[in-house]
Formats: structure tokens, sequence, C-alpha cells
């Protein structure tokens, strides 16, 4: 019974994986993005991010075949939390360009942007030596 329990988990896993993975045409519904940036907490706004958000896990998982409710509330508190983060990045260059990235590319979604935005906001800083570094070598 725990092979096949461990055997479905990895199943569903590697399902919502791939539906995470798959390039969607989002074009459409990158155009109501918010951008974390520029969100100043008004119900209008609230309401286009939540809107956004629902919109684009429905349609996301949908074309992978999943329409579990549960999983959908899951993957939207993922994207809110996400976006939250997003709002208190500071390098706002390098955000701009992974939101064009990406949704270009259909994966046009706050969780995406913030793993993309860390992932090159990592390069960028492992790339630059600390003063640690800089003193050490004057």
């Amino acid at each position: 019974m725990l092979i096949i329990l461990n055997l479905v988990r990895k199943y569903v896993y590697k399902i919502l994986v791939g539906a995470i993975c798959l390039a969607t045409t989002m074009a459409a519904l990158a155009t109501d993005l918010v951008h974390p940036l520029d969100f100043k907490g008004t119900k209008d706004e609230t309401g286009k991010v939540i809107d956004f958000i629902t919109s684009n896990v429905k349609e996301t998982y949908r074309k992978a075949g999943i329409s579990n409710s549960t999983m959908l509330r899951k993957m939207e508190r993922e994207e809110v939390n996400s976006f939250r983060e997003l709002t208190k990045v500071k390098d706002r260059k390098l955000l701009n360009e992974v939101i064009a990235t990406y949704c270009k590319l259909g994966r046009c979604n706050y969780n995406t942007i913030l793993m993309m935005y860390n992932e090159k906001l990592e390069k960028i800083l492992s790339g630059r030596p600390n003063i640690e570094q800089k003193q050490n070598q004057s």
C-alpha cells in the first residue's frame, strides 16, 4: 500500500511540475499583469491582482487537465505569496527584464517571475566581490 501511495505522489508531483513548466499562450493575460512595484494596495488594484491570479492559474491547470479545486486554491495562494514578495524587490530594471522575458514565453505568473528574478539576482551578486574580499585584496 505504501509503495502505491509513493507512486501516486510521484505521479501527481510530475503532473504539477509539467503543468507549471508548460509554455502556455498567456499573451492576453499578460496585459492584465499588475506590476508588483507599481502596486499601491488600492481595492481596485487588489481586485485586478486576484482576478489575474485566479484566471491565470485556472487556465494553466485546465490546459494540463487538472481541475481539482483544492489544488487550484493552493496554487493561487502560492501566486499571491510570490506577488507579495515581488512588491519588496529592489532592482526594478532586473524585474522588468524578467517580466518581459517570461511573459513573452507564456510563463507570465508571479511564481515564475519571482523564482527567475531571485536566480538572476543571485548570479549578479555572486559575480561581485564582497567588502571583505576587497579589503583583503588591498
